[in-house]
């Protein structure tokens, strides 16, 4: 046999193009970021029903787009602490306390979902 040996990955990344060529590849929108919050916050980690909401984007780049970049956006660049006002801490910090935005408070099942 002649041709490419492909991983596992690389097959299923070409048969999704092949089967939907409107797939978007890059960066994420302002407006995509904040859908993305907005689900998440509200149904926790169900990523086809998020990527459903996001025309030509997928459950796994809308799950790796999260876990890189917005779950991190969110929580400061923190890593996770063990101290007594870290839940507090946090908490301001996703209302938009510490630097004056308008933001809903989260519920406590919001924040022990981004954590």
């Amino acid at each position: 046999l002649t041709g490419l040996k492909r991983c596992g990955k690389s097959c299923r990344l070409r048969w999704l193009n092949y089967l939907r060529p409107n797939i978007k590849h890059g960066d994420f929108t302002p407006e995509e970021d904040s859908t993305i919050c907005k689900l998440y916050i509200s149904i926790g980690s169900r990523w086809s029903i998020i990527a459903a909401q996001l025309p030509g984007r997928t459950d796994n780049d809308v799950k790796n787009y999260w876990n890189t970049k917005l779950k991190k956006r969110l929580l400061g660049g923190r890593r996770k602490d063990r101290g007594a006002g870290t839940q507090q801490h946090r908490q301001g910090e996703l209302d938009g306390a510490n630097d004056g935005g308008e933001q809903q408070p989260l519920s406590a099942s919001a924040m022990e979902r981004i954590q």
